[in-house]
């Protein structure tokens, strides 16, 4: 779920995982593995990825990214 959630933010956004790979400082590899759920960010990145997004780390992780954004 939570791969999910980060490819379907990356994409409205129009990112590649090349590109936004390049923004947050982390390997194509590592969105790669992201989003198909072989790994998962750390903690310090699960607060980057909400962060970026414009969302919580609850809704972020919880796939819920419609009831709780970040004001």
């Amino acid at each position: 779920m939570l791969g999910d959630t980060i490819a379907r933010l990356r994409k409205s956004r129009g990112l590649t995982q090349a590109k936004f790979a390049e923004m947050l400082h982390v390997t194509q590899g590592a969105i790669s593995q992201w989003e198909t759920g072989r790994t998962s960010p750390d903690v310090q990145q699960m607060f980057i990825l909400a962060d970026f997004f414009g969302v919580t780390v609850e809704a972020l992780s919880g796939g819920d990214i419609t009831s709780s954004p970040i004001p």
